[in-house]
């Protein structure tokens, strides 16, 4: 009889390497305390709905990487749904903040989880089928601060503090904008144009499929904030020693505006009001 054996993509988790696996979720539950976020932990499948809403139908994970069935009802009389085991974990935090009425207090929310996510792509080295993510997110109406760059620098400077505290050495922070809420839809635009002009050469793998309506998850972006020229010097004034660097296909403006900010800070001249200035402080 032939040895059953763990399914293509996944793996098991043996000791020691489980050690550094704890080793790495308690430093991240210290430090995420540290920073005032609590922990939240969701279902591993939700509504098939929740992921083709919050994702994007379009995008290669709800057409083609989800795993997704049909729950049918114990009875006949009972109206069966369709679930799906979770791609990501930002849809259903934001579904659990809404379900439990957490967005009617008007405060800032801070939450973190640590899990496992499913995706059927291809298995290749260094990529499975269920794979474990440790994300934050923060949530709230604008009065609470929650729009903020000041929130998103503050992620930032976690994700930092975790990987100082790991003990992660030669790792650099690169970060990107992908505009403000009024340059995104003109840039979204130019882009699906250009894209539907030159889709079989640029995007091969995508042929059986038109330029959707959210052509930005073709490309990979490391960053988007609001207000992108605040978060690299708030980032130099509350975590000192930070390496950064602007990605090369950051949009000229916000370059500018980053790159004056590293400047100071290269010079040595990294005087606390000038930075304050720029952070609207």
């Amino acid at each position: 009889m032939a040895m059953i054996k763990a399914v293509r993509g996944t793996r098991d988790l043996l000791p020691p390497e489980t050690e550094l696996w704890n080793r790495v979720e308690t430093t991240a539950r210290s430090i995420f305390a540290r920073y005032g976020f609590g922990e939240i932990r969701t279902p591993l499948f939700e509504a098939t709905e929740l992921f083709a809403r919050g994702v994007g139908e379009e995008t290669d994970i709800v057409s083609k990487e989800m795993y997704t069935w049909e729950d049918r009802g114990r009875a006949e009389s009972d109206k069966g749904q369709s679930l799906t085991l979770r791609p990501e974990n930002t849809a259903g935090v934001v579904r659990s903040y809404i379900e439990h009425h957490m967005d009617e207090t008007g405060l800032l929310t801070k939450l973190f989880y640590i899990g496992p996510q499913f995706r059927r792509e291809r298995p290749q080295r260094g990529r499975y089928r269920q794979f474990w993510q440790i994300g934050a997110e923060v949530l709230g109406p604008a009065t609470s601060g929650a729009e903020s760059a000041v929130r998103d620098a503050e992620v930032l400077e976690m994700l930092a503090s975790l990987l100082d505290e790991l003990g992660v050495k030669g790792w650099r922070l690169e970060v990107n904008s992908v505009g403000s809420s009024t340059d995104r839809p003109r840039y979204v635009a130019a882009l699906r144009e250009a894209l539907a002009e030159r889709f079989e050469v640029v995007m091969g793998r995508w042929r059986d499929q038109p330029v959707g309506p959210h052509p930005l998850p073709m490309y990979q972006v490391s960053f988007a904030a609001r207000e992108f020229a605040r978060v690299v010097p708030w980032l130099m004034l509350n975590h000192g020693g930070l390496s950064i660097l602007i990605h090369p296909n950051t949009d000229d403006g916000y370059r500018d505006h980053a790159e004056h900010a590293l400047w100071l800070g290269a010079q040595q001249e990294l005087r606390l009001d000038v930075l304050r200035k720029l952070l609207g402080q």
